[in-house]
């Protein structure tokens, strides 16, 4: 019985892509302390840093009285950024593998959490379309995942994420549309659907210059890993707006709090608070 030319995509150990990313083509393997040999160490201490940080920290001010599915949505943060980061240290296919699905599972979740709470009825009309939704984005990151992985052409693993930030932008547009109606006693909770969006755009520039325009003086700077950075923080931020919007729904008040300042308000988190 003949293997399938792609096996190697099934490979768990398997280096890819066989000459790595950025960092790895022009500045090669780094040995840490002679001992533990990274393949790509920069985008490795970028990924799990920024992953386990972001989602750590999201939880810990969520406070108690927030949805365990807000939670969750926090921990498939740190999942990612655990799961990209030994990737990057090891270039191995299955934690790439392993990567990819968390970020294609939690972009469906938040898909579906943000149509509920921009009122999905009224935005398509009816409310089968809403379960129909909900059915696909069940399939849709262990189907997409396979796909990419079966099938050579980086374009099937690229539309299949790329193209679903179009349809969460429209949802976000939708819910900027109808903001009064929430009666926020600040809109700083709707800046993150604008702070998410500059950073998914960012990413992919410094990810198609490290794709595309690899150099020794642009390996040093680790665009890969910042890509990743950013997408993270992106899911982040909608997240935190997912909080914000929820809460309502569990009869809570969202409590905002924006870091470094009010006028500044660059990182923001939220707190369920009772409504007596």
């Amino acid at each position: 019985m003949t293997e399938p030319a792609n096996i190697s995509f099934y490979n768990f150990t398997a280096i890819y892509p066989p000459d790595g990313f950025c960092e790895y083509q022009k500045l090669g393997p780094f040995n840490l302390f002679n001992m533990i040999l990274f393949k790509e160490f920069g985008n490795f201490v970028i990924c799990l840093l920024s992953g386990v940080f972001l989602g750590i920290i999201g939880i810990y001010k969520s406070g108690s009285n927030v949805s365990s599915l807000i939670l969750y949505l926090y921990s498939l943060i740190v999942g990612y950024g655990i799961m990209e980061g030994i990737y990057h240290a090891t270039l191995w296919n299955g934690f790439g593998r392993i990567g990819e699905t968390i970020l294609k599972f939690q972009q469906s979740l938040i898909i579906v959490f943000l149509a509920n709470t921009a009122g999905f009825s009224q935005f398509y009309g009816h409310h089968c379309i809403f379960i129909t939704t909900i059915l696909i984005a069940g399939m849709y990151p262990m189907v997409t995942v396979v796909l990419s992985s079966a099938y050579r052409n980086e374009w099937i693993g690229w539309l299949t994420f790329d193209v679903l930030w179009f349809f969460i932008l429209s949802i976000c547009l939708e819910i900027w549309k109808d903001k009064d109606s929430y009666k926020f006693d600040q809109l700083d909770a709707f800046l993150q659907m604008w702070y998410a969006t500059g950073y998914v755009v960012i990413a992919y520039v410094l990810w198609w210059i490290d794709t595309f325009h690899c150099t020794y003086v642009l390996a040093h700077l680790y665009l890969h890993g910042i890509w990743h950075l950013l997408i993270a923080l992106a899911y982040f931020y909608l997240t935190t707006l997912i909080s914000c919007l929820t809460a309502r729904l569990a009869n809570c008040k969202p409590i905002i709090t924006t870091y470094p300042s009010h006028r500044l308000p660059l990182i923001l988190f939220v707190k369920w608070e009772k409504k007596k």
